[in-house]
């Protein structure tokens, strides 16, 4: 039996049986060591560079090269805070993701950001100043410098409308059958195209 680190950047395998004389009788084979690739975990041993793996106590009928099989360990984390924001104002929400080989690359995979927003494909951070209230649900993916990737799940970003700010609230007494003027003031707001102004009684039950 031959064992291949099979691409790890350093290390070797445990000591095993490296000489298997049965034909055809199981032999325990050797565990992952000191091997290490940045960016993988060791899976198990396989009988090619890019083959399935065998069993931990594989039976060779022949001389074989068992070659090291690599899973990656990239991750990505859905965010379940930070999902709110308002209109207007400015909005950060940073995409977390570990593991992985080399430089880490963020695209969105499914759905549309709130406008105003856009992802950084570097950082996976996604800010901006939204233009727009409303809900959009989005998928974000992470690739590594090998190609490997992980997913979110889907997740929603909520913006509010922006709420009116420095209305009066006028205290008016007037006679019956005689007409009487009020002037109500408020701060505009820029998503908002029209505004509705109720007047109640002092106990609210008649508008």
């Amino acid at each position: 039996l031959t064992y291949d680190a099979n691409g790890a950047d350093s290390g070797s395998p445990s000591s095993a049986t490296t000489t298997h004389t049965t034909s055809g009788s199981a032999a325990t084979l050797a565990t992952v060591g000191t091997m290490v690739k940045a960016g993988y975990n060791f899976a198990g041993w396989s009988l090619s560079s890019t083959g399935a793996i065998v069993a931990a106590t594989y039976a060779p009928t022949s001389d074989v090269t068992l070659y090291a099989k690599w899973t990656s360990d990239l991750a990505i984390t859905t965010p379940t805070s930070g999902l709110s924001g308002t209109h207007g104002s400015s909005y950060s929400l940073t995409i977390s993701s570990s593991g992985g080989a080399g430089t880490k690359t963020f695209s969105l995979v499914s759905g549309t950001l709130p406008s105003g927003l856009s992802l950084s494909s570097a950082s996976g951070e996604i800010s901006g100043t939204p233009t727009q209230a409303g809900s959009q649900t989005i998928t974000v993916r992470v690739t590594d410098s090998e190609s490997n990737t992980a997913t979110t799940s889907s997740f929603t970003i909520t913006i509010s409308a922006q709420a009116l700010s420095n209305a009066a609230t006028p205290t008016v007494g007037a006679t019956a059958g005689v007409l009487k003027s009020i002037s109500v003031n408020w701060t505009a707001v820029t998503n908002a195209s029209s505004y509705t102004c109720l007047l109640y009684t002092s106990d609210a039950a008649d508008e």
